[in-house]
């Protein structure tokens, strides 16, 4: 059977660039000719369409691209300003517009004009998102029909001329309101789930007409205007420029002199895009550092130290010693005031955002200090409570949240024990008590395990398990958090024997897509955000790890039982799945493939690490291919043997982070970990055998009692241990974040001295460390 099919996108198709209006029909266009004078009783809707911010970051300018910023920031928007003014009377209104999955459709009542201008600025929650802001304009002018109006950046340059020509009216005569007796009021509603809420600026709950704005008869009237013939001399003005360089002040100029829109293009009709030079400080040799400008019409810059040349044997190199200061260059910038910033993983910019003053036509210089982070000493206690807290599993949310789910309690002894408790990082501390999702109202579910999480654009979790019911049966259960209290557990259909799930989020449009083994065949199911569709059958095996990046392709990676090799298929809306392909993987050890573990780069490239015996392996597919296995663990004729499996995290700028489990001092189990930089994994530059010292452990707390005593092995031997992790023993596989501040994260279960008694613990790569 097929997955149900999800619905359209709402999509910014602007159907005729003479117009900011969609061209349904119940779209009504400018007509500059009609003269109705605005009444008290003529007040109508308007209904605003804005695409998803997932989406945004295409090149395109007409069409999908509604904001125009960064990758890095536009993915923080989760609601909109909307602000709508008329251009011939002082009327203006706001609402707020939460965003919701499935993008954005709010209906707006205003009076009855013929021309109004409507500014959208991306927020993230109260903070206004650089480089976010599209305008657009529109007429209503009836009361009998509700125009459709798409706002884009290829809207964006008429907008900003009618703006222009209003702040020029030469006389504001202030009279009476344009309306007579008693206005009724016009209230903001909204549609397609989206929550509208009236910002402090509104004037009123009651949308009057506002004051005429009056002209001189020997002026040019703004109401007369002819956006037929503006929008023509506009697109003949930017050819292939961004909209954003268009020079709204010549077309203003223009248009006054001539009291008409002019036939032929004004002078200086584009402005001088500005360039940002400067360099980066403080990164090590071989690393990577992306630099962003928060500006409509650049693009983000990527930069690499160099290697550092040596040979094997060669001691006295100093693989702390940082890089020269490497140059970059952005061109292309929209001239204004920007937010400028560095990212590179494992380390922090020292001022995090800087606002830069980019003039038309000329270069401004800035540069950047970056400083490498350093594991915390002592690691963060997130289950924070007696008893048995493993299987853990987590979920970056756009704005760097981490989002933990677990198994408490439960036993592998015990099938009938077990619940899934909740917990969220929040870039400074957990959330201080642990959330039991499912037995919410629904008590009679035993032995959870293998939990999910993932979370959508509207930030809220949703979580999958295998759990019995009251008879006995073992399914996967569903639950999601509405924004103020967990939802009653909710079974998914044809789930039956389900075990080792995994989930994943399409953020165009909010829908789901959960994977579990059951009777040894792995089967998908697709959640519309309403319903769970009925299961489909993608091949026969075990673990199946489910992942997707922003093209709406799904990843299944899964171990086939009966060749102990891993297998990979896709699945998409339009073809369903795809044939079945065995992953190149090289023959080591007894061939026992254990551990799978998936992440998706910002290009949609699919990453894959596994262990299979003593060995960890990874693997790379891009353009429909694959590229032929690396081995993590061994750098580069040590071998690290892995006790446990293996989690990987690729960071913004491309770095891959692997964690694992391996042997320290005393043969104790301690979590390794290594990055793949931008020409390999990291390499030793002095062979060491073991690189951990003995750690001096308080038996009591548990801590540390000489810090200094931990040995940093970073850039030493090629990967690096994290402090405290061995000072018992890990269960299960370590689990590897990488946000896009430049922290890393690693979460385990760790063992204390009774067997019984198990904490999920949180450590944390970051500048922070010395005040820790």
């Amino acid at each position: 059977m097929k997955i149900i099919s999800k619905n359209t996108l709402l999509l910014l198709v602007t159907s005729s660039i003479l117009m900011s209006c969609a061209v349904s029909n119940d779209v009504t266009t400018v007509n500059p000719n009609r003269t109705d004078s605005l009444q008290s009783v003529n007040q109508g809707n308007v209904k605003f369409r804005l695409d998803f911010p997932a989406k945004f970051t295409n090149n395109q300018i007409n069409g999908l691209k509604g904001f125009s910023t960064k990758a890095l920031d536009v993915a923080k928007i989760n609601r909109v300003k909307i602000k709508v003014e008329s251009a011939t009377t002082s009327f203006v209104i706001e609402r707020n517009v939460d965003l919701v999955p499935g993008g954005i459709e709010a209906t707006i009542g205003l009076p009855l004009d013929k021309l109004y201008t409507v500014t959208v600025q991306g927020m993230n929650d109260t903070t206004n998102v650089s480089g976010s802001e599209i305008k657009g304009y529109f007429s209503l002018m009836t009361a009998s029909q509700t125009p459709t109006v798409e706002v884009s950046q290829a809207t964006g340059p008429i907008a900003k001329i009618i703006e222009g020509l209003k702040a020029r009216a030469s006389e504001f005569k202030s009279t009476t309101s344009t309306t007579t007796g008693t206005t009724s009021p016009v209230s903001g509603t909204t549609t397609g789930g989206t929550t509208e809420k009236d910002t402090p600026s509104t004037p009123s709950t009651a949308a009057s007409a506002g004051q005429q704005i009056v002209t001189p008869e020997n002026e040019f009237k703004l109401a007369d205007i002819d956006l037929v013939a503006l929008n023509d001399v506009v697109e003949r003005a930017r050819i292939n420029a961004h909209p954003s360089l268009i020079n709204v002040a010549s077309f203003v100029d223009s248009i006054v002199k001539n009291k008409a829109v002019p036939f032929e293009v004004p002078s200086d009709p584009l402005l001088k895009a500005g360039t940002l030079k400067g360099t980066i400080t403080g990164l090590k040799a071989n690393e990577v550092a992306i630099v962003t400008v928060g500006d409509p019409s650049s693009k983000q810059t990527i930069v690499v130290t160099p290697p550092i040349v040596s040979k094997l044997e060669d001691t006295e190199v100093d693989p702390d010693e940082l890089s020269d200061p490497i140059s970059f260059v952005i061109d292309n910038i929209t001239p204004g005031a920007w937010e400028a910033k560095v990212m590179a993983s494992g380390y922090t910019q020292s001022v995090n955002v800087s606002t830069l003053n980019i003039e038309a036509g000329k270069e401004t210089t800035s540069s950047f200090t970056v400083q490498a982070g350093s594991w915390l000493i002592t690691p963060k206690n997130i289950s924070g409570s007696v008893g048995n807290s493993d299987q853990a599993n987590t979920f970056k949310d756009e704005i760097d949240n981490i989002h933990a789910v677990w198994r408490q309690d439960g036993f592998d002894t015990d099938t009938n024990s077990g619940v899934i408790n909740y917990s969220r990082w929040n870039g400074t501390s957990w959330t201080t008590q642990a959330i039991n999702v499912s037995q919410n109202n629904q008590n009679n579910l035993r032995g959870s395990r293998d939990p999910g999480v993932v979370v959508g654009l509207d930030r809220l979790p949703q979580v999958i398990w295998s759990a019995k019911d009251s008879s006995g049966n073992r399914k996967v259960y569903f639950n999601k958090f509405n924004g103020t209290t967990w939802q009653v557990p909710s079974v998914i259909s044809g789930s039956e024997n389900g075990i080792n799930t995994s989930l994943t989020v399409d953020k165009t449009n909010g829908y789901l897509y959960a994977v579990w083994e059951a009777n040894e065949t792995i089967y998908l199911s697709q959640y519309d955000r309403t319903n769970w569709s009925v299961p489909v059958n993608i091949g026969s095996g075990s673990l199946p790890k489910v992942n997707m990046g922003s093209d709406s392709v799904v990843h299944i990676v899964w171990k086939n039982m009966t060749s102990q090799k891993l297998q990979y298929a896709n699945w998409t809306q339009s073809n369903g799945p795809s044939q079945i392909e065995d992953l190149p993987m090289s023959s080591l050890g007894s061939d026992i493939l254990n551990s799978i573990d998936t992440s998706i780069d910002r290009f949609n490239r699919l990453h894959v690490v596994w262990r299979n015996d003593i060995y960890v392996q990874y693997i790379l597919r891009s353009n429909v291919s694959w590229s032929q296995p690396e081995i993590v663990n061994r750098v580069p004729n040590v071998l690290m043997s892995a006790r446990s499996g293996a989690s990987l995290s690729v960071s913004p700028t491309g770095i891959v982070n692997v964690a694992w489990v391996s042997t320290g001092t005393g043969n104790k189990e301690v979590i390794r970990f290594r990055r793949r930089l931008s020409d390999g994994w990291k390499n030793p530059f002095m062979r060491i055998n073991d690189p951990t010292e003995p750690i001096q452990v308080n038996p009591e707390t548990e801590e540390a009692e000489t810090p200094e005593t931990i040995k940093k092995s970073e850039n030493i031997d090629g990967y690096e241990d994290i402090p405290l992790s061995g000072i018992s023993s890990v269960v299960g596989k370590p689990l590897i974040v990488a946000d896009g501040l430049g922290k890393i994260n690693v979460i385990w279960s760790n063992r204390g001295q009774n067997s019984d008694d198990t904490d999920l613990l949180h450590s944390l790569k970051t500048i922070e460390t010395a005040a820790k």
